[in-house]
């Protein structure tokens, strides 16, 4: 609601992890994309992270996690 969705993991272990996220305007369980690859959805990266050609690398989008920790992160869809 009001341009914002929520997600909530439980029981993640600790350790390194990143998170993508898109939205699947048509509904059809992809991210879509128009030529050359070049998505046509909306879509972000944990630590906001984001590359010119491609996925950003998975140290660029990383977050720690210590053992019974609980973070909030948010991801900028664009």
């Amino acid at each position: 609601s009001d341009g914002q969705a929520f997600a909530v993991f439980e029981d993640v272990p600790a350790g390194p992890f990143a998170v993508s996220v898109f939205h699947d305007e048509n509904g059809n369980g992809e991210l879509d994309s128009v030529a050359l690859g070049i998505p046509s959805e909306a879509y972000g990266f944990s630590g906001d992270a984001r590359n010119m050609f491609g996925p950003p690398s998975f140290e660029n989008a990383r977050i720690e996690l210590a053992a019974d920790e609980t973070q909030q992160i948010t991801i900028r869809v664009k």
